[in-house]
């Protein structure tokens, strides 16, 4: 792969490394949006942990696509809450970017978030407090976020909304489907107070790349173009425009201070069509 012509965003100089997680409802796609987004922090030179509270997914576990994802021993939410709270105080030792994968539902990690100033401390260390919400069509996907704002939990500069197009119906349109969402007196006031927002593309064949447990490049580009057990050529070229083409474009949309920091930028990896 070679990259564009583009170089905008190749460069973070003045970056702060970033605690990162999304909430939302469960199976609304918030792990695989993690999991994309590490791999393409790694592709594109940077360095991110991830951190796996996530304990009653087992499928599709940020952990099955990273090992060297952290977790804590027991799955109790006691035992997560004193996890993450010593996880997330050695980050004022060493800043570093983390990827947090908490899971759906009301988590350990509101209860930190919404009964601390966490990410006041965070930035007193050199680092931001990153919280990304996860929308489907469904209105009720607004609710983690208005609860967060009740909570004065929400921080519109250290926000970001996702509106995932996988989950809307094969007879809906983007603009009809989440018109309820979009218009939302929580949605508005969260993006008038600062935060940035974008729609996550769909991937038709998602459900087979999950599925393969293999990495996003690996099932783009299987080795020596040998298709994978259960798919076929089409299914690699969804999966290679997906990874290398929409996402990236779908991520330059949000402000690359809320992201892990990539030294090779953002910009398309177009296929070398010379080689």
């Amino acid at each position: 792969m070679t990259a564009s012509a583009s170089s905008a965003n190749a460069t973070q100089p003045d970056h702060k490394p970033v605690l990162l997680t999304v909430v939302g409802r469960q199976r609304t796609g918030k792990t695989t949006f993690l999991n994309a987004l590490a791999e393409t922090t790694a592709l594109r030179g940077g360095k991110v942990e991830v951190w796996n509270t996530d304990m009653l997914n087992e499928t599709n576990s940020i952990s099955r696509f990273h090992p060297d994802a952290q977790a804590p021993a027991y799955a109790g939410a006691a035992d997560q809450a004193l996890w993450l709270e010593h996880q997330i105080t050695a980050l004022l030792e060493r800043p570093r970017d983390v990827l947090l994968d908490i899971g759906g539902g009301w988590t350990a990690f509101h209860e930190i978030v919404t009964t601390t100033s966490i990410g006041r401390k965070l930035k007193k260390f050199g680092m931001r407090l990153i919280i990304a919400y996860m929308f489907g069509p469904d209105l009720a996907d607004v609710d983690y976020l208005s609860g967060l704002q009740k909570s004065n939990a929400f921080n519109g500069n250290d926000s970001i909304l996702i509106f995932n197009q996988g989950l809307i119906p094969p007879a809906a349109s983007i603009h009809t489907a989440f018109r309820e969402t979009l218009g939302s007196p929580s949605v508005r006031t969260a993006i008038n107070s600062g935060a940035s927002w974008a729609m996550m593309p769909a991937l038709s064949n998602m459900s087979k790349v999950l599925d393969s447990g293999l990495s996003f490049a690996s099932y783009a580009e299987p080795q020596m173009g040998k298709p994978v057990k259960g798919a076929n050529l089409f299914d690699h070229l969804r999966a290679n425009r997906w990874f290398h083409e929409d996402f990236p474009g779908f991520l330059q949309k949000l402000d690359p201070e809320r992201l892990p920091h990539m030294p090779a930028g953002l910009e398309i990896m177009l296929e070398d069509e010379s080689a």
